[in-house]
């Protein structure tokens, strides 16, 4: 997941717009938050203990969802602007 975090970092400073740059980066930092969620996960032994894991994993998975929407939200509108 660092990786990926990472990655969106780097793709963050190469766009244009600052949105996109904003999106990329909160994606980015959404990705780091997943990763270290997961160092816990090794610790505690699972990821449903202790309660608070469970909801930092889901509160970053609905995160993700919400970035990927507005990806294909954006995708399709800029599609839409080529016809």
């Amino acid at each position: 997941m660092v990786f990926f975090s990472l990655g969106f970092i780097v793709y963050s400073y190469k766009r244009d717009s600052l949105i996109s740059q904003r999106k990329n980066q909160i994606t980015a930092l959404i990705f780091l938050l997943f990763g270290l969620s997961d160092l816990v996960e090794v610790q505690t032994g699972g990821w449903w203990k202790p309660w608070w894991l469970f909801l930092w994993k889901a509160i970053c998975v609905l995160g993700l969802i919400i970035c990927f929407w507005d990806y294909l939200k954006t995708h399709r509108s800029n599609e839409q602007k080529k016809i």
